[in-house]
């Protein structure tokens, strides 16, 4: 009997071992997929794949399909994120595992967050509220007023927020959670510095800093640095702020965080701006500048180079699927020539070809799918910089050159009676209304402020206007513009143009330019023309210049039709025609 109770014994000390590594292993396995999904999105997005594709559990493959969102979310693919956190939210409902349908509710509603669906953000927080308020999950709980005090700081509901952030607060201070508390206390001082309160937000901001120091974490102590350094510019403390600047980049050095030592330069830019130090001001807006443009041009080759992969992954999808669909018809084809039936095998023939033709035909649609969405994104990504650096050279550089002129203005008495002394003051006045006009030049080229007042006709009108060459002739002919079409088709048709002259201006050589924009209904029919030096149309090809081949992206992005004709001596013609809607399924 004793035997038999210590054989049972050990039994069940063994099965109990196997089910805790089992458990240990799953949740060593959701960690991993949760920390990828942070800061190495594609293989979170594999990972999560194989997971899912390994485990027969609906309700596991709930949490990896919450985890895919997350890293579908941090990529920037708010669509993608969406649908996974839907599937996630379906599954959960269904086995009714609520902890895990309170995280995915917390994620989906930074979503709605961060895409400005404001009202559904806090519907779905709320939700996330209910079930960890039923759980008593204090960590999660607090987690959902932090969160949700952010969507009513947005909407400008300060009070409300702070009371959310206030209660979060009290929640982590009662499970000693030191990092819980520090972003408490970070949420707390921004919230009062939104309502001008800059003594309570220094306050909770030390709070904060002091917090992270102690943990160590060099990546939320330069935040909190330079959190901290807004709050001086604000209260009138421009030395303290331009050492808590200084102290930030210490701390973003040792991190990387190249994106907050770019942004540092801009807010030191301002305190020396409030200091009324222009010439220094100026030289950390450029640094700011340069810094940025690096950084977009980075993130935009790994744009291209993300798409690019996709695309061939699309090729190769193709091959792969054409070899399986021609290897299982062979098959059948041979088993029906064993039988003999000749009938059968050419109705098998038939069907071979309809199904190959049907994989082909969705396999190039897949394709086009993927190269209409590059074109899309590098598309939408220049006209984006273009607002962002034309915003910025308006609202910095503008300011910058305008006050120095003011400050200038201001001593001219001191010239007064001293011819060199005035004649410097008019070159240096000169100097800076020549930088003036040429910022307003290039700002306009970026962004013209035509497309907000009257439109495509209006804006080619005022580029045309704005050619500064003495030797070219150019004729606009506009017919049937109604403008009633997307703007953002206006603005890719203007890009276009202005693409077009640039390339006469620079290459032609010509005296005269011939522009014709002509609407019908269902079309736009355009061309531009001129007399110059021309090329060998037939060497284009793909060898194309960035300029001719920025027009044809655009051109195909459009669905239109593009040709070029040139020849050398007899100028060059481009003529193409663009779809008024052209996502339409005819076109």
């Amino acid at each position: 009997m004793k035997r038999q109770l210590l054989i049972r014994n050990t039994l069940l000390l063994f099965f109990i071992c196997i089910i805790s590594n089992v458990f240990a292993n799953r949740d060593s396995i959701i960690q991993k997929a949760d920390k990828l999904s942070i800061n190495d999105f594609e293989n979170a997005i594999a990972f999560c794949d194989e997971q899912i594709n390994k485990t027969n559990s609906e309700e596991e493959k709930a949490i990896f399909y919450r985890i895919k969102g997350r890293a579908y979310y941090f990529k920037g693919d708010f669509k993608e994120a969406s649908f996974w956190y839907d599937r996630s939210i379906q599954a959960l409902e269904k086995y009714n595992n609520q902890k895990e349908l309170g995280l995915t509710f917390i994620e989906q509603a930074k979503l709605y967050r961060k895409t400005g669906m404001l009202p559904a953000a806090e519907n779905t927080y709320q939700r996330a509220l209910k079930i960890f308020t039923t759980l008593r999950d204090t960590l999660n709980l607090s987690t959902v007023y932090n969160e949700n005090g952010v969507v009513y700081e947005y909407q400008k509901n300060y009070d409300k927020a702070l009371a959310y952030y206030k209660q979060s607060l009290e929640l982590k201070k009662a499970i000693n959670d030191s990092v819980g508390m520090a972003y408490a206390y970070n949420f707390i001082s921004g919230a009062y510095l939104l309502k001008n309160k800059t003594t309570e937000a220094e306050e909770y901001s030390l709070k904060s800093l002091n917090l992270f120091e102690a943990l160590r974490d060099s990546f939320a102590v330069s935040l909190a640095y330079t959190d901290l350094a807004k709050i001086y510019l604000s209260a009138g403390k421009e030395a303290l702020a331009k050492q808590a600047v200084e102290n930030s980049n210490v701390f973003a050095q040792k991190t990387g965080y190249l994106d907050l030592l770019a942004n540092n330069r801009l807010l030191l830019s301002e305190i020396l701006k409030k200091q009324n130090n222009f010439s220094q001001a100026l030289k950390e807006y450029e640094i700011y500048t340069k810094l940025k443009d690096s950084l977009y041009n980075e993130q935009m080759q790994k744009t291209v180079l993300e798409l690019n992969t996709k695309y061939e992954v699309a090729q190769k999808d193709k091959d792969i699927l054409e070899k399986q669909s021609a290897l299982r018809i062979r098959n059948i084809l041979l088993i029906l020539g064993l039988v003999g039936i000749g009938l059968l095998s050419i109705l098998f023939l038939v069907i071979y070809r309809s199904s190959k033709l049907k994989y082909k035909t969705q396999l190039q649609k897949k394709i086009i799918e993927q190269q209409d969405f590059a074109a899309k994104s590098i598309i939408e990504a220049e006209e984006n910089e273009r607002q962002r650096m034309s915003s910025n050279l308006h609202d910095g550089l503008g300011q910058l050159l305008s006050a120095a002129r003011m400050n200038i203005q201001a001593a001219e008495e001191k010239f007064a009676g001293n011819a060199e002394g005035q004649n410097s003051y008019n070159n240096i006045m000169s100097l800076i209304d020549d930088s003036i006009k040429e910022m307003r030049s290039v700002t306009h080229q970026m962004m013209p402020g035509a497309f907000v007042r009257q439109g495509l006709g209006s804006a080619l009108k005022n580029l045309i206007e704005k050619i500064e060459s003495p030797t070219l002739e150019v004729n606009l002919n506009i017919d049937g513009l109604n403008e009633n079409y997307d703007q953002k088709i206006q603005i890719i048709l203007y890009r276009i143009f202005q693409e077009g002259i640039n390339n006469v201006i620079k290459h032609a050589s010509a005296t005269r330019l011939y522009i014709s924009l002509i609407q019908s209904k269902e079309n736009i029919e355009s061309t531009i023309e001129d007399n110059g030096v021309g090329f060998d149309a037939r060497k284009l090809n793909n060898k194309a210049g960035i300029g001719l081949e920025n027009i044809r992206c655009r051109v195909n992005f459009l669905k239109g039709n593009l040709d070029i004709s040139s020849a050398p001596g007899k100028g060059t013609l481009i003529a193409f025609q663009i779809p008024i809607n052209p996502n339409d399924e005819k076109n």
